[in-house]
């Protein structure tokens, strides 16, 4: 009798190991190979799961078991940004807290440096209130990309107020998308009655591209959703990762884009829907950069660090910590420092992998330090969502943790459960309409004759746009493309249009204008003293009194002097008074006249969107149809 063949032992040291070795055995067996990765997924899971509540700030997490797992009850009475499950863990971490409890960020008479040193900040140039462009410092992109975006999250479609029609396909077009969070918006805000079939187009630049399409895969095939969210929340948001969470990535990737990424295709998404992407080189090279680029954790930290603390910046970053409240200064400082989405007491020191799709192919960090996750999403929202789960408003990157996890896992099952066809370009917006046209994506399943519902062109008909789109160019290539439907629009916003052109903005109106502005914002929050003296001063930020400036004359007369009414009948187009999908303005109802103001509730929602997100409340959104 021939002797039992002897096993061989592997052992194994870490998920990437696992990853590489089951990786190579499922390639030799091609027929086994989605199997084996699907098992692989379902296998692969973090010592730590995706939280479901607030978690005991007194845990360790750099050893196998924390020390404490259960959730936060009992908030800390001073600052507010840790929760603990019993006054004895309280006690035990006290050590640890204090340091972030009594920070010199949460002291009441905390200032700029540029106040206790006299002198006038680096950002204030006597000749302009104008909004200041982010300067990069040396060594990092020369223009910092927005990967997280500047606006917040829209619903496109509002079908309720428009189809009405919850068994009617449709046709979507985001030809400058940035990044998930409009496509996200909208597919959640869908009655769960919805029937019909979505085509998705998702065009924009190679980084943002590459992100996308590999979100859309995480969240449609690792097979848990809660974890599915996780993976996709930090890959999204978070400047590092969890060796699963890197290994995840990987995995899902490889089964969706069989083995490597090529510049076309198309693939299932899970059982219903499907993937479809036609990039070029570029795209291909940063997608391989995502999924297997080089970048050490030790080089990925300093050039982390480098680009949130650069000394050039400084004044602008404390600007924006004078217009916060003491416990969001922490919160805000402790998100830069470490770039994880977190409640602020829940232990990260085990996210070691740097995310790639963060970092430029030569291993710079893509954004400017005023980047946030927050300026893509309400604000209140965000915080109503967080406090469900046990954070509390001043733990802002905990209830935002909470508020996107929630939005992805629906997010994750509507893929799964919905018949949608997304279609991914990483090319500009003209050249995706030129290319639609001439039928060179019929084998991705996107024929010449294809008409969208929606097209929305987000910010790209503004001036200066780093697409160097036009207002006539976009609404004469994609005009034609929209349908016939009388509820079908263009849409847009328009976001730095006031720049240059005198009486558009409170701050290019004159002193007496920008100061009457000013004493409004005063009004509208009881601010300190020595915050209010700031404002006084010009040092704050100025795009906040466009809160309270009626702009809408000044804009018609922007678009007039780009040509509009030309425009208009040369593309058998009009602009809409009475908007249906988008409102005229943040915070402004949807059913509101071109000329109304923001709103707010009372001072604590003013104070959530004039400090917490930066937006730029000269913003107006445009709403085109067939004439």
């Amino acid at each position: 009798m021939d002797p039992e063949p002897r096993k061989k032992t592997i052992k194994v040291s870490s998920p990437e190991q696992f990853a590489k070795i089951m990786l190579a055995a499922a390639r030799t067996n091609p027929e086994v190979r989605r199997g084996v990765m699907a098992q692989m997924l379902k296998d692969l899971r973090p010592v730590h799961p995706p939280m479901e509540s607030l978690p005991c700030a007194n845990a360790n997490w750099k050893i196998t078991e924390s020390t404490c797992d259960k959730p936060g009850r009992m908030v800390c009475g001073s600052c507010r940004l840790t929760a603990y499950c019993s006054r004895e863990c309280q006690r035990a971490h006290w050590r640890a807290h204090k340091k972030d409890c009594k920070s010199m960020l949460r002291d009441e008479d905390w200032q700029p440096s540029w106040v206790g040193q006299d002198r006038a900040p680096d950002f204030f140039d006597s000749c302009t209130l104008e909004r200041e462009e982010n300067r990069s410092s040396k060594g990092h992109p020369a223009t910092p990309m927005a990967i997280w975006g500047t606006t917040p999250a829209m619903d496109v479609l509002n079908l309720e107020m428009n189809e009405k029609d919850l068994s009617s396909d449709l046709n979507l077009a985001f030809i400058a998308s940035g990044d998930l969070r409009n496509v996200v918006k909208t597919i959640n805000s869908l009655p769960s009655e919805f029937s019909g079939r979505l085509t998705i187009l998702l065009n924009d630049a190679p980084p943002i591209a590459s992100q996308n399409l590999l979100l859309l895969i995480i969240l449609a095939t690792v097979p848990d959703v809660a974890l599915a969210a996780d993976v996709a929340l930090h890959y999204w948001y978070s400047a590092f990762l969890l060796p699963e969470y890197e290994a995840q990535v990987q995995l899902a990737a490889d089964i969706v884009l069989n083995k490597e990424p090529d510049e076309q295709g198309n693939a299932p998404l899970g059982e219903k829907s499907t993937l479809g992407w036609y990039y070029g080189a570029k795209s291909k090279e940063y997608l391989w950069h995502c999924l297997r680029g080089k970048l050490s954790t030790e080089i990925a930290k300093v050039e982390y660090n480098q680009a949130q603390t650069t000394s050039s910046r400084r004044d602008h970053r404390e600007r924006f910590m004078a217009q916060l409240r003491p416990s969001h200064r922490v919160a805000f400082d402790e998100y830069r420092r470490s770039g994880i989405v977190r409640p602020f007491g829940a232990p990260n020191p085990h996210f070691t992998k740097p995310n790639l799709s963060l970092f430029t192919l030569e291993g710079k960090w893509w954004q400017s330090d005023s980047a946030s996750p927050l300026n893509g999403w309400d604000p209140c929202e965000v915080i109503n969502t967080g406090k469900k789960y046990g954070a509390q408003a001043e733990d802002i990157f905990g209830c935002f943790y909470f508020f996107l996890s929630e939005q992805l896992r629906n997010f994750a099952r509507r893929i799964r459960e919905m018949r949608i066809a997304f279609k991914l370009f990483c090319w500009s917006p003209a050249e995706v309409g030129e290319f639609m046209k001439q039928n060179k994506f019929e084998d991705i399943d996107l024929p010449s004759t294809t008409r969208f519902d929606r097209i929305d062109v987000s910010n790209i008909m503004d001036q200066d746009h780093r697409f160097g789109s036009r207002l006539d160019n976009i609404l004469e290539i994609w005009g034609s493309l929209l349908s016939e439907q009388p509820s079908a629009a263009l849409v847009g916003c328009f976001t730095v249009w006031f720049i240059g052109n005198d009486g558009s903005s409170a701050a290019n109106s004159g002193e007496e204008v920008a100061l009457e502005c000013a004493q409004r914002l005063i009004g509208l929050e009881e601010m300190n003293d020595k915050l209010a003296n700031l404002l006084a001063q010009k040092y704050m930020a100025t795009y906040n009194m466009d809160a309270v400036f009626e702009n809408s004359k000044a804009f018609m007369a922007y678009l007039q002097k780009d040509g509009l009414a030309e425009v208009l009948e040369k593309t058998n187009l009009k602009l809409r008074d009475q908007h249906t999908i988008l409102p005229h303005r943040y915070r402004v109802p949807l059913d509101g006249p071109a000329d109304a103001l923001p709103t707010f509730s009372g001072g604590e929602a003013w104070y959530n969107y004039s400090s917490l997100v930066s937006w730029m409340w000269s913003t107006r959104y445009t709403e085109f149809c067939r004439a």
